[in-house]
C-alpha cells in the first residue's frame, strides 16, 4: 500500500513537470525522417513519440541504450544526423556550450533540434545539476539553428510544479504533508485557464521549449 501511494506521487510530480512535452515531441518530429539521435536517452521516457531510425546515447550503460558517449564530444561524422532530441538533459551537462556546438556540428543542414530544459526548478537528480537558462541563454546557445524558444508553464503552473517538487523531497514532514498537498494540487491545476490569466507573466517559467532547425549551405 505505502509503495503503491510513493509511486503515484512520483507520477503525479512527473506528469506536471513533463507537461506539454509530450505533445510538443509529437509536434516537432512530426515531419522527422532518417537518423535521430536520443541524446542523454537515459531510461528512454519519450522513446515512443520519436520516428525515423533512433540511435539512444547516454553517458553511462542503461536499458536500450544504443551506444555510450558524451555530449561534448559527440561519436558522429559533421552532419550526418537528421535530428536531435534532447530532453531535460541540457541542465545537467558540464558544458553546455560546448555540447550546443557538437549538436550543431553534427545536425545535417536542415537538420532539427527538439530540446527541452530548466529555468525555475529545484534541485534534481542530484549531484549532476549544474545550469538553469533563460530563452535568452537558449537562443544565443543554439542561433545557428534559428531556434523558437518558447515557455513551458505559465507563471501559475510553475508555482505548483515546484509546490509538488518541494513537498515530494523526502522528510519526516513531508511526508505528512504531501498527501494532502498533492491533492489540493491536483484541483488547482484544473483551474489553470482561469488562474493563469491572473499570473500572465512569462518571466516565470520551469523550463523552456526548443526547436530549431540548421541553415541549409549558402543561407
Amino acid at each position: 500500500m505505502l509503495r503503491r501511494a510513493a509511486e503515484a506521487k512520483v507520477a503525479f510530480s512527473k506528469q506536471l513537470s513533463r507537461h506539454r512535452i509530450d505533445d510538443f515531441l509529437r509536434r516537432e518530429l512530426s515531419d522527422v525522417r532518417g537518423t535521430v539521435l536520443d541524446l542523454g536517452a537515459g531510461l528512454r521516457p519519450f522513446a515512443d513519440l520519436i520516428p525515423g531510425q533512433t540511435i539512444a546515447l547516454d553517458h553511462r550503460p542503461r536499458p536500450d541504450i544504443d551506444l555510450i558517449g558524451d555530449a561534448h564530444h559527440l561519436p558522429f561524422a559533421d552532419e550526418s544526423v537528421d535530428a536531435i532530441v534532447c530532453t531535460e538533459v541540457f541542465e545537467h551537462l558540464i558544458e553546455p556550450a560546448v555540447a550546443a556546438r557538437e549538436m550543431v556540428r553534427i545536425l545535417k543542414p536542415g537538420g532539427r533540434l527538439v530540446l527541452t530544459t530548466r529555468f525555475c526548478f529545484p534541485l534534481h537528480d542530484r549531484p549532476a545539476d549544474f545550469w538553469r537558462f533563460t530563452s535568452y541563454t537558449l537562443e544565443r546557445l543554439f542561433a545557428p539553428l534559428d531556434p523558437v524558444v518558447v515557455p513551458q508553464h505559465t507563471a501559475y503552473q510553475t508555482l505548483l510544479v515546484l509546490l509538488v517538487r518541494l513537498v515530494m523531497e523526502p522528510t519526516r514532514l513531508n511526508r505528512l504533508l504531501s498527501p494532502p498537498v498533492l491533492a489540493l494540487s491536483a484541483l488547482l491545476w484544473k483551474l489553470d485557464p482561469l488562474a493563469g490569466r491572473l499570473l500572465p507573466s512569462d518571466s516565470l517559467t520551469s523550463g523552456y521549449l526548443v526547436a530549431g532547425r540548421k541553415r541549409a549551405r549558402g543561407r
